[in-house]
């Protein structure tokens, strides 16, 4: 019983992810995609020098 036990718990996470190596690239990826987003989503909140506007300005040169 105690080995049916082990064995469900070792399918129930897909092969990649049983390796620490990956869990932690994962992890690290997604902590690394968020702080982008608000570091981005700051800047264009803030507008140090006009950054928010400045995609329709190269809009507007072509």
């Amino acid at each position: 019983m105690i080995q049916d036990d082990r064995a469900n718990q070792n399918r129930v996470r897909p092969g990649v992810l049983r390796v620490q190596l990956f869990r932690l690239l994962a992890i690290n990826l997604a902590i690394g995609v968020a702080l982008a987003a608000a570091l981005v989503g700051g800047l264009l909140a803030l507008n140090p020098g006009g950054l928010r506007h400045l995609p329709n300005r190269a809009a507007e040169s072509l």
